[in-house]
């Protein structure tokens, strides 16, 4: 029996089925670990794949028509699509080169600002809705606009998706050809770092929540009560009090950084408005960084990162140039979307994801609480635990459905699916299949999304090394520290400054800890995953896709991480 009301639905892992077709699935630890609810699940499997679909078309990915997904014990399987014959793969490859070159590249901010609005406007519309006095047919209606929402995003998402990164990999095949670099390549690093986005502006908005604590004299009063009770602390003196009525409100609801999550795959998990200690967490966190240095430290290694990147460029260009490229127009076409990759991902990652998931819960927990008061469910968010098919027929007639046991028993089978830590990320037809060779057939579909983000190159260890870890360079440098594991994001809590994080994957919802980290070790992640690109930009060294990392390295372990191989040391 599984989370779902039914199984061998047709998005259910079927061996029997699915290794006809594909020699191997990997296991998307980026986004699906630990195991999702059935609600979020669904709207993964279901909508995330139709925006996977519609961008992948839409922007005319010469080599696949999208990645397939599935669901296996509450998580996501996926793998690669190839286009079966050359004659589409040639037309396909003319119709990208029209759309990237004619419409994507020249005209971006303004598609930008157009996804940007509408979203924004969505996001109202659904946050605004008087859902205490609606009729259930109106509560109806309202469900279903926002199931409508979610799907957008997804096709907005991978839209710009597709295209950016799809532009990015030809841009690192004509690189390698005619540059002699790729993107593990310290030279590109540099390219393409150095730019700002949403997550950092919030990110820096925090370092000046922490800024203002010092100022009012109440950082010790942060820094020495448990998270949950700081605001409790703080209402008990006037300076306190003002922080929390001014300052911390300005910052969840003015400049409206509450709608972020702990972790930000999933419905069931409060918002920071909803739960404000797991933002105080992040400002104890800074708390412990010398609290001498007020300037967002983000800010000076931007400039460094800038005049490196100018720097990077000009000599690409002219490598580019001297090898004979032809058409170099196309070449700096593709460049500037390249460079334009790092910011994108975390910026779409704050309008995207973490307000469309933080907003579909808001509209989940109202619709819930209505229910649990005729006696559908036992609690509000009993929701989290259907599908929509089931959902919609509930809402427009709760009465006649008492449904709570069963949220009930899809809970306590996702309670136990969460501790289920012990799948490989890499699912082969042939057991003895190697992850490099699992690398190669999902690097020859050239899926821009799966093998630049979700999955990446997997690297054949070299014993002669004496490393412990083999993996991707994520971001450059070489950096030795002590060893913090984070399964989960409710780990986070546990790193402290000249930390070297070790977790599956780094996600989106990761970045306030940055500024204290000195390294960063992924066991799953491309070169275009969250970690990497955020470890580019706090220039710190990053190890990606090492697969066993969190089983091979514990906390308080000592380490070097060298992002130039790599490569990870245990000492």
């Amino acid at each position: 029996m599984g989370q779902w009301m039914f199984k061998r639905h047709v998005r259910e892992f079927w061996p029997e089925r699915d290794y006809k077709k594909y020699p191997v699935w990997f296991v998307d630890f980026s986004h699906s670990y630990p195991a999702w609810t059935p609600l979020f699940e669904w709207t993964w499997i279901f909508n995330l794949l139709h925006g996977h679909i519609y961008g992948c078309n839409e922007a005319w990915i010469p080599e696949t028509r999208s990645s397939d997904w599935r669901e296996i014990d509450g998580m996501a399987v996926c793998t690669a699509t190839p286009v079966p014959n050359k004659e589409e793969v040639e037309f396909r490859r003319k119709k990208f080169y029209e759309f990237i070159k004619g419409d994507f590249e020249p005209n971006y901010d303004k598609h930008w600002e157009r996804s940007k609005n509408d979203m924004l406007t969505r996001y109202s519309t659904l946050k605004d809705f008087d859902y205490e006095n609606a009729t259930y047919y109106d509560l109806y209606k309202q469900f279903n606009y926002a199931i409508e929402t979610h799907k957008r995003m997804w096709e907005d998402h991978f839209w710009f998706m597709y295209a950016l990164y799809g532009a990015y990999w030809y841009f690192e095949d004509i690189c390698k050809d005619h540059v002699g670099i790729k993107d593990t390549s310290t030279l590109w690093h540099k390219l393409i770092r150095g730019y700002d986005n949403m997550l950092f502006r919030q990110d820096k908005a925090m370092w000046e929540l922490r800024n203002k604590a010092i100022e009012y004299g109440i950082d010790n009063i942060i820094a020495n009560n448990p998270s949950v009770k700081v605001i409790e602390e703080l209402n008990k003196t006037p300076q306190g009090k003002k922080w929390v009525d001014e300052d911390l409100n300005n910052f969840m609801h003015g400049l409206e950084y509450g709608w972020r999550m702990i972790r930000m795959m999933e419905f069931v998990e409060p918002t920071w408005w909803e739960a404000p200690e797991n933002a105080i967490i992040h400002v104890k966190q800074y708390l412990m960084i010398d609290r001498e240095i007020k300037p967002f430290p983000l800010d000076a290694i931007r400039e460094k990162l800038i005049r490196e990147r100018d720097e990077a460029q000009k000599e690409i260009i002219e490598k580019a140039e001297a090898s004979g490229y032809k058409d170099m127009d196309w070449f700096k076409c593709l460049m500037r979307l390249a460079q334009r990759t790092s910011s994108f991902s975390e910026s779409h990652d704050f309008l995207y994801e973490h307000r469309c998931f933080s907003a579909f819960r808001f509209v989940m927990l109202k619709i819930g609480d209505r229910l649990a008061k005729v006696g559908t469910f036992n609690q509000a968010d009993d929701i989290f635990f259907f599908i929509p098919e089931e959902l919609q027929t509930m809402i427009a007639m709760p009465e006649n459905y008492d449904s709570g046991f069963i949220a009930k028993e899809r809970r306590m089978e996702w309670l136990r699916s969460k501790e289920f830590l012990s799948r490989p990320p890499i699912m082969p037809r042939d057991p003895k299949m190697q992850p490099h060779e699992a690398g190669a057939f999902m690097a020859a579909a050239k899926d821009p999304i799966i093998a630049k983000i979700t999955i990446g190159e997997f690297v054949a260890p070299d014993p002669s090394t004496g490393a412990t870890c083999f993996g991707n360079p994520g971001s450059p440098g070489v950096a030795e520290g002590p060893v913090c594991v984070v399964i989960t994001a409710t780990d986070l809590k546990k790193l402290k400054p000249g930390d070297i994080m070790v977790c599956p994957s780094s996600q989106s919802a990761y970045t306030p800890v940055f500024p204290m980290l000195k390294g960063l070790v992924c066991n799953g992640g491309g070169s275009l995953s969250h970690g990497p690109i955020v470890g580019r930009e706090w220039d710190i060294p990053v190890v990606a896709n090492c697969i066993t990392g969190t089983q091979l390295l514990k906390d308080g372990d000592m380490v070097r991480v060298d992002g130039f191989k790599g490569l990870v040391y245990k000492l």
